[in-house]
């Protein structure tokens, strides 16, 4: 029985025990701190609904159009990694007319979620200016199509260390 279900039962059977003390003022802190809780509860639980219906559908329709067996071990682990990518939090969307076209409305369920979603469409998109350094990882705006470096600094730092690591070498 999944989470959001178990949880429907519980509150139906009130296991949860009731505070009972003299001081109404603690019962009422309890009470809302019970409360609390239990919404929380109840938010996680459907969210975790959310994400697996979204991940069925998801799943599903990648199997219906591409055969997973013929799938090169690259696109399998891209596929995997695109699975995991928000750590079980993912955005649902839906499909809207808009303007006589379809458009895709996504629904987020944290600005954090959003933010990722949002730059993992920027870093796969081909047109798209923003970069990873290639010394130190961090992701930049490139001024020009063939910056590999977010800062002159950086490019130094990387020179340097490929001369040195070559000398070594030898």
């Amino acid at each position: 029985m999944p989470k959001y279900e178990e949880l429907k039962a519980f509150r139906k059977q009130n296991l949860i025990p009731e505070y009972n003390d003299s001081s109404s003022e603690k019962t009422m802190l309890h009470r809302e701190a019970r409360a609390l809780a239990i919404s929380r509860l109840e938010e996680s639980a459907r969210t975790e609904e959310e994400f697996a219906n979204w991940a069925f559908t998801f799943t599903t329709s990648f199997l219906y159009y591409m055969d997973y067996d013929s799938l090169d071990e690259q696109t399998k682990n891209l596929y995997r990694q695109g699975m995991s990518a928000f750590g079980g939090i993912s955005p649902t969307y839906h499909i809207s007319l808009a303007e006589n076209a379809p458009v895709i409305v996504w629904n987020f369920h944290s600005l954090l979620v959003m933010i990722q979603m949002y730059f993992s469409f920027m870093l796969t998109d081909s047109d798209c200016d923003m970069k990873l350094c290639k010394h130190c990882g961090r992701a930049f705006i490139a001024s020009r199509k063939g910056n590999e470096f977010c800062s002159p600094k950086c490019k130094n730092q990387y020179n340097v260390y490929k001369t040195r690591a070559k000398k070594k070498e030898e």
